[in-house]
């Protein structure tokens, strides 16, 4: 038997500009606007700017130091 997800809001999928509230066993009437996409941006080569996890290994990868070698 498949555990259904926790309560909270996700993506309506009638319309996603919207998301809509799941009470833990159903939908309901409730919803409000979706939250904006962050804009992101890329340098020349093509790396995503400003994202502290890109390129990075986010488990620390790095031996013990922590911060993944960024």
């Amino acid at each position: 038997m498949n555990t259904p997800p926790p309560p909270g809001w996700y993506p309506d999928q009638a319309d996603q500009r919207y998301v809509r509230w799941w009470d833990g066993q159903q939908w309901t009437q409730h919803v409000r606007p979706a939250p904006p996409i962050p804009n992101r941006r890329y340098d020349a080569s093509g790396a995503l700017v400003g994202d502290a996890f890109a390129g990075c290994d986010a488990g620390g990868g790095d031996g013990g130091g922590g911060d993944g070698g960024c």
